[in-house]
């Protein structure tokens, strides 16, 4: 289990780095950076969208969808994407994703594009700076979105030191920094909005890794009592006597059924956790 003092240093295991599609996914999903991205980019009201459901009729998916807790609002859905390289191919991606969510909920959506490594060129050359949102660029989106920003480690790379940031900016600097503490960052270490999306990620690494603690705990029980079961029967069938191997028989009975149980609650997703061990056979 990862130690609490984690909160203190902000720091995340080698193998989790913000980008991370769990990470990711962790952080873009939570109800408060929700708030905080959805009220920075289009100025709406607390708690007023959701994640959903990001998959689609033809079974493609963006990375994350924003839809509104209130239907009838006239705010828009919002696409979060992150990717590392943004090229041609993958804007037309992008423009499909943002006709998919125009399809089903009949409102062009904005689209945030976070470019964790490269810009190619031949995008890059036909963006200009926008205009509201400091370090992202503008997509140009007529009749396919109501809005499109792209930041990336590029854009993000010109930050000031000392500058204070939006919370759009921070969020991406988290994702494209790919630091796995919050002191190794060039900027922005001493944002709440990075400090919170810090605690979101160390908080998701805690539960998963609690989770498969259980879960190899409960693989050693299952193997411990099986083992133990073996022994008896392997033990009854070398005395040789009838009276013995009925004893064997009952302890094979008594495994098969434990074992069926155990298949039956891990393979219908109960929370691990550990068993104990198959009562003695009585004889």
């Amino acid at each position: 289990m990862i130690p609490l003092m984690v909160y203190t240093d902000y720091l995340l295991p080698e193998e989790f780095v913000p980008v991370s599609d769990l990470i990711s996914k962790a952080v873009l999903t939570d109800d408060n950076i929700i708030t905080i991205i959805c009220k920075n980019i289009n100025n709406s009201p607390q708690n007023h969208y959701m994640a959903a459901s990001s998959e689609f009729l033809n079974k493609s998916a963006c990375d994350v969808l924003y839809l509104l807790k209130v239907a009838l609002s006239e705010y828009p859905p919002i696409i979060v994407e992150i990717q590392k390289d943004v090229n041609e191919t993958y804007m037309a991606c992008a423009a499909r994703y943002s006709a998919l969510v125009y399809e089903k909920y009949s409102k062009h959506p904005i689209i945030i594009i976070i470019g964790v490594s490269t810009i190619t060129s031949s995008v890059a050359i036909r963006l200009a700076p926008a205009t509201t949102h400091p370090y992202s660029l503008e997509v140009p989106c007529l009749f396919w979105a109501k809005r499109c920003l792209l930041m990336s480690s590029i854009t993000l790379s010109k930050i000031e030191l000392t500058e204070r940031l939006e919370s759009l900016a921070v969020v991406s600097v988290f994702l494209c920094s790919q630091k796995l503490s919050i002191k190794y960052l060039d900027s922005g270490s001493d944002d709440p909005t990075m400090k919170l999306l810090y605690k979101v990620a160390i908080t998701n690494v805690q539960q998963l890794v609690g989770g498969k603690t259980e879960e190899a705990e409960a693989i050693q029980s299952i193997c411990d009592n099986t083992e133990n079961q073996i022994k008896k029967i392997k033990r009854c069938m070398q005395q040789e006597d009838r009276i013995a191997i009925e004893k064997a028989m009952l302890y094979l009975d008594d495994t098969s059924d434990y074992l069926r149980r155990q298949k039956r609650k891990y393979t219908m997703g109960r929370q691990a956790t550990l068993i104990p061990d198959t009562s003695s056979i009585k004889y």
